[in-house]
């Protein structure tokens, strides 16, 4: 139940992430449109338009993201549980 619930919440993570990249790329087109030229844009068209492309980067940056994350998580661990038995080591010396 608990892995369940990891995976939705990451596949919520990821749809919100994706929202609100999308939003940001659009927004800052949007904005370069309307300085670098006369026409007006539509944010929504810009949007919707923008949702492919958007998709394909989004989907290739959290990747990266993610597989660095879990890379860092196993460094991490390996530190950490090295640290942890030279200290029960060192401990077996010590106690009374």
């Amino acid at each position: 139940m608990q892995k369940i619930k990891n995976i939705l919440k990451m596949i919520l993570y990821f749809i919100l992430g994706f929202l609100v990249f999308s939003g940001i790329v659009a927004l800052v087109e949007f904005i370069f449109l309307n300085i670098l030229s006369d026409m007006v844009p539509n944010y929504i068209d810009l949007f919707v338009r923008d949702v492919p492309k958007s998709l394909k980067v989004y989907c290739i940056v959290s990747l990266v993201v993610f597989v660095l994350n879990v890379l860092y998580n196993l460094i991490s661990i390996k530190i950490l549980n090295d640290k942890l038995n030279r200290v029960k080591r060192e401990g077996d010396r010590y106690e009374k």
